[in-house]
């Protein structure tokens, strides 16, 4: 299995459903690399160490559409950020927009997610809100390089790194491991990533900006051609409830219908 800043998903998604898409079956595109990373029901191993979740379904499902083949590899977040940079990936699902991931490529919304703050769950009655944990200067919030929470969370963030609260890792289960292990008692989370392997933790609703928009992010560098195809091909699975089946089979259809966006968001 190869490895790209992390493990592999160990397959490429193949040429499949050009037509759905209304999109020209005998013009090539790809192979192109799509960085996903472990997050939660976004991306986790299952029992026969299959990487499955939500982000997987929606890169295959974006294959079928578009006709491209996408070679799947699990990546950091900051190691995402990297190969765009470079040119090593063209593109990855659930991304929050911000100024410096719009320099390296264009981001098309598809789904919205509630923010969650993750404590152990049988400490949180400690601080039932934001301000409780703010007046204790003991507690540390863990936070994964490369992530953003969109404005209210980072400038919290922002305020707690100044105060020397903040420890800093570079995935996920890195993040989970410091929460469990008591080097830090906070994590924000997307809600959509919050699964049955977190039912020791209590995601408390501190977020007071209304959650944040999952965007694809497609490199600048990807060919304009693949990329409209690729932008064809996500309009198409919003139109055709794939991007809604997707959700729903991960989530459940209450969850999943709060990740629908607007049309306008949509950009129809």
């Amino acid at each position: 299995m190869r490895r790209s800043n992390g493990f592999t998903l160990g397959r490429r998604v193949a040429l499949l459903g050009v037509l759905a898409a209304g999109l020209p079956a005998a013009q090539a595109c790809g192979p192109l690399v799509a960085g996903l990373s472990p997050y939660g029901r976004l991306l986790y191993r299952d029992a026969q160490g299959r990487e499955v979740g939500i982000d997987a379904d929606v890169i295959q499902a974006l294959a079928e559409h578009s006709g491209c083949t996408l070679d799947s590899q699990v990546i950091s977040r900051n190691g995402v950020a990297a190969g765009m940079a470079r040119g090593s990936v063209a593109l990855s699902p659930s991304t929050i927009a911000s100024a410096e991931r719009a320099a390296l490529g264009e981001l098309w919304p598809y789904a919205r997610s509630p923010m969650v703050v993750l404590l152990p769950r049988d400490q949180a009655q400690r601080w039932p809100q934001r301000e409780a944990f703010d007046r204790d200067p003991t507690l540390r919030l863990v936070t994964v390089r490369g992530h953003r929470h969109g404005e209210d969370l980072d400038a919290w963030v922002q305020a707690l790194r100044a105060q020397g609260r903040t420890t800093e890792v570079g995935d996920v289960p890195a993040a989970l491991r410091a929460l469990r292990t008591g080097r830090a008692q906070a994590f924000i989370s997307v809600a959509v990533a919050v699964g049955p392997d977190m039912d020791d933790l209590a995601a408390m609703d501190w977020d007071r900006s209304g959650g944040v928009v999952g965007h694809l992010w497609v490199g600048h560098h990807v060919p304009e051609a693949e990329r409209e195809r690729l932008r064809l091909a996500l309009q198409a699975m919003l139109a055709d409830g794939t991007v809604d089946r997707i959700f729903q089979r991960h989530l459940g259809a209450t969850l999943a219908r709060r990740t629908r966006l607007g049309r306008s968001a949509r950009g129809a």
